[in-house]
């Protein structure tokens, strides 16, 4: 397992206040403020169009924001996005992706010391990306690129990680995988924001969940964020009890968005 550094016991986590954020078409979030300790894990949850990409998007500084502050905390800011198109032919192996983890650490005219070329290869290997390293990122399959995009973050050594969807369209070892992550990132002092439309049986998983539409609808820990009351406001009544599981209706029929 990769050992990532700890940050100092005086890092702070992320902290979000009165956010708002606009696209042409209109508000896309209203007046979000809430705060993950370093070392945390956040699901955000919501249903699609939401507004969970923006908010990643936002905090990444990818988006402009119209109102607010956010501010991440300590370390550099790592995203996975959902989804990646690269076009076959491009030139860039899985390899280079990972390698790319370094590049904000060292500048434009930075060269790799021996630590950076270990961080590499140590993500390389927790991610076992070593049987395609050198075939083109382009024709590698979605899990196969979700797990060179992790590796990627891993070689980074960000302070906080945020991961869109990530165990959409992946096998079993991916998300055992990515659950082994959030893991060792939460125990060296990252914070880790996750998007996710699994109303229960993943967002139980964090220290603390986020149900937004658009709005806070509300956040806390698990056990008293994830009410059906909660979840009927998130989901705007698009919600049904299967088992001992509620599911987002329009998220099953329809797919992610």
């Amino acid at each position: 397992m990769v050992e990532s550094k700890p940050l100092t016991d005086e890092s702070e986590g992320l902290r979000i206040s009165d956010l708002a954020v606009d696209y042409p078409a209109g508000r896309a979030l209203d007046s979000l403020t809430f705060e993950v300790p370093r070392g945390a894990s956040l699901a955000v949850l919501g249903p699609n169009g939401a507004g969970k990409t923006t908010l990643l998007h936002a905090i990444a500084g990818l988006i402009g924001t119209s109102h607010g502050e956010i501010n991440p905390g300590a370390g550099t800011v790592a995203l996975v996005p959902q989804e990646i198109s690269v076009e076959p032919m491009f030139p860039i192996t899985a390899l280079d992706v990972v390698r790319m983890g370094r590049y904000q650490a060292l500048g434009v005219f930075g060269r790799f010391r021996k630590s950076d070329h270990d961080l590499v290869a140590k993500a390389c290997s927790q991610l076992e990306i070593g049987e395609f390293a050198e075939m083109r990122f382009g024709n590698l399959s979605g899990g196969q690129k979700r797990r060179v995009l992790l590796a990627q973050v891993v070689a980074q050594d960000a302070g906080l990680i945020l991961l869109d969807e990530p165990f959409a369209g992946v096998d079993v070892p991916t998300v055992e995988a990515i659950k082994s992550l959030i893991t060792s990132w939460g125990s060296s002092g990252r914070t880790v924001i996750v998007t996710t439309h699994d109303l229960e049986s993943s967002a139980r998983d964090y220290d603390f969940v986020a149900a937004i539409n658009r709005k806070l609808v509300a956040f806390g820990p698990a056990d008293r964020t994830l009410s059906e009351e909660v979840l009927t406001t998130t989901f705007a009544g698009r919600i049904a009890r299967v088992g001992d599981f509620i599911v987002d209706t329009a998220h099953h029929h329809h797919g992610a968005g």
